[in-house]
């Protein structure tokens, strides 16, 4: 097997040559804005991805931000594996609070977030005394990096960092052949053209981001030209080479840019302006570039509707969409990063402990977990173990009963409480409605005595003698 020093990236350059189309011979033209050069896409190199598609394009900058942000935000805690109770001081903890003396917690993990969006690949070096736990942590930037393999296709030799592409001065990170440990940790997604760097998502959504910049770059040299597209300027007699240059020359300083825009086109002698391009109501400029935005956007795993693109309806409100991306793309990433610093970070410290970022910290999980709580809480037919265990809780002593639901008693009514609740009924035509829980006699000329205990409504009118009632009774006056 070849003893090969890296395994650089494969650029991706299409080209479609587009020919114009031929004039009368008895003509000559004069361009004045648009030149007919071919369609070209950028190559997928980290510079490139850094200046295409963080830099330049704002819906790839605003994933990208969305996601580190979030990353950033966590809160990270070290527990104990056997008891798993959480440790409120520890070294490491200390670590990750302030990874170095230039960075906070939420830098670091912000910026070890962004490196890995923006190129596929993140680095980060552990700084300390030999044989200690480390000290510091730096993200380093993948585009200053190298991988050096050897005669093994399972493991590299050392990593190389090198300040500038010109620069003599090489750092050097040596990898143990057998245990695997280094000086630094490599994070990467996926990429099934190289084993050893990972595949940025820019570089999945590479056409999107070129059609967004370039329709970017095409609108404001529309308004540089004032809104009015290319075309040229046909002389029926001819010019020289000479005059031809010099037509194009008075042309652009007196028609273009924006100060110029809207003054009046005034020809003369045998000239003719003929439009070369299609107007932007032709192009839609408009929906191709959202439709660009909710290809970037969906490459990320960035909800659209929270980056306020146009004609995005998927989620009904701005909660749902947050959630959607927490579950869909924070944690994952999450645990990626927490699975790495517990293989490579976590054992300089020591075997007994872990590093695990509370989930119950996070706000969208925290609304959606306060509803699961809410109809557990609910549920009849399930012990309290059952409940703490469907909510992440572990089990408490004595909590493996069913709870029990007890009948309410009626409360005894007194005398004092019966003759106060007597309703003397004398006169005719006289009419008395009564509800809720109560107790009462009702006597009248026919000495009739009623008692009642139950909700009820009716109504009693002497003399010619109704009675309305609910709650399934009846009564006799």
């Amino acid at each position: 097997m070849s003893n090969k020093k890296s395994i650089p990236r494969r650029p991706i350059n299409r080209h479609r040559q587009t020919k114009a189309a031929s004039l009368p011979p008895s003509t000559s033209s004069i361009f004045t804005s648009m030149e007919l050069n071919t369609a070209s896409w950028k190559s997928n190199t980290p510079d490139q991805y850094a200046i295409e598609g963080y830099q330049k394009n704002l819906v790839a900058y605003r994933c990208i931000k969305e996601i580190s942000d979030n990353i950033g935000g966590l809160i990270w805690e070290v527990y104990n594996k056997r008891t798993g109770r959480v440790l409120d001081k520890h070294p490491l903890l200390d670590l990750l609070n302030r990874p170095s003396p230039f960075q906070s917690k939420t830098t670091f993990f912000t910026n070890l977030e962004s490196y890995k969006q923006i190129s596929g690949d993140t680095y980060v070096q552990a700084v300390g005394p030999d044989n200690q736990p480390p000290k510091e942590l730096y993200v380093l930037p993948p585009s200053k990096m190298k991988i050096i393999t050897g005669d093994t296709i399972q493991m590299p030799l050392r990593y190389e960092y090198r300040p500038n592409k010109n620069s003599t001065s090489v750092v050097k990170f040596d990898i143990d052949q057998l245990t695997g440990e280094s000086e630094i940790m490599h994070i990467k997604f996926f990429n099934p053209l190289s084993q050893w760097y990972g595949q940025s998502p820019i570089a999945a959504a590479s056409f999107s981001v070129d059609l967004h910049n370039e329709s970017s770059e095409w609108n404001m040299r529309l308004l540089q030209n004032g809104a009015r597209p290319s075309g040229a300027l046909i002389a029926k007699g001819g010019l020289q080479t000479t005059q031809r240059q010099s037509v194009r020359d008075a042309f652009t300083e007196a028609f273009s840019g924006p100060r110029n825009a809207g003054k009046p086109l005034v020809m003369e002698g045998d000239l003719e302006w003929v439009d070369m391009m299609l107007s932007p109501k032709d192009m839609d400029y408009i929906e191709s570039r959202n439709i660009s935005a909710r290809d970037i956007a969906t490459t990320f795993r960035v909800p659209p509707v929270l980056l306020n693109i146009g004609g995005d309806t998927t989620y009904s409100n701005m909660q749902e969409a947050r959630l959607s991306m927490i579950e869909n793309t924070i944690i994952p990433e999450a645990d990626s990063i927490m699975d790495e610093l517990n293989h490579w970070l976590v054992p300089m410290f020591g075997d007994n402990i872990a590093l695990r970022y509370n989930k119950d910290e996070i706000p969208a999980i925290m609304t959606k977990r306060s509803e699961i709580y809410t109809t557990i809480s609910d549920v009849s037919f399930l012990t309290i173990n059952e409940k703490r265990e469907l909510a992440g809780f572990d089990e408490i002593e004595g909590g493996d009963n069913l709870p029990t639901t007890t009948t309410p008693t009626p409360t005894p009514v007194s005398e004092s409480e019966t003759e106060s609740k007597q309703i003397d009924i004398t006169t005719k035509e006289s009419e008395t409605e009564i509800s809720n829980n109560h107790f009462h006699k009702y006597n009248n000329t026919n000495n009739g005595t009623t008692t009642e205990t139950e909700d009820h409504t009716h109504q009693y009118i002497l003399g010619d003698t109704k009675t309305s009632v609910v709650n399934g009774h009846r009564h006799l006056i």
